[in-house]
């Protein structure tokens, strides 16, 4: 009776080790599920936050371009001669011409259409556009402050 006492002993252990075996392994199942969970929840969050700042940089893009086309319309629009500027010299600004700003709006159009260009594209050409409009008005006003300067008989900056 020993032996077969020790034998159904052994069975039991050994019953009870696959049982133990297969709850560890459940377990480490179970953790790894959580932590994929856990991950996979972080991972929502973040998305979530770019989401937003990719709306706050659309909006923001939306207010830019709107910027854009109002300057550009003021640019397209030729100011009548005024406090003795000549017209002559509006006329010869590089920018006082309609033909660079031909497409505008067209342009203004595709930057709204949803999934056109990547966001860090349209940051570029935003950047781009905002030094050219920078750049073209630092223009007009020295043109502006040469043709009045020329007519009261003065020199700016050695011009």
């Amino acid at each position: 009776m020993n032996s077969s006492m020790i034998e159904d002993e052994r069975t039991l252990i050994a019953q009870l080790e696959e049982e133990n075996s297969m709850m560890v392994r459940e377990t480490a199942r179970l953790e790894s599920q959580t932590t994929s969970d856990d991950g996979l929840a972080g991972l929502r969050d973040r998305k979530m936050e770019l989401e937003e700042k990719m709306f706050e940089m659309q909006q923001r893009r939306r207010e830019l371009m709107m910027q854009l086309e109002h300057l550009m319309a003021q640019l397209n629009t030729v100011p009548q001669p005024t406090g003795g500027v000549s017209s002559a010299s509006l006329s010869q600004l590089p920018f006082a011409s309609s033909q660079q700003l031909t497409g505008v709006n067209s342009n203004v159009v595709n930057a709204f259409r949803a999934g056109s260009l990547p966001a860090t594209s349209l940051q570029g050409d935003l950047l781009h556009a905002a030094d050219q409009i920078t750049t073209n008005v630092s223009d007009l006003v020295r043109q502006l402050d040469l043709a009045q300067a020329e007519d009261n008989g003065v020199t700016i900056n050695g011009f």
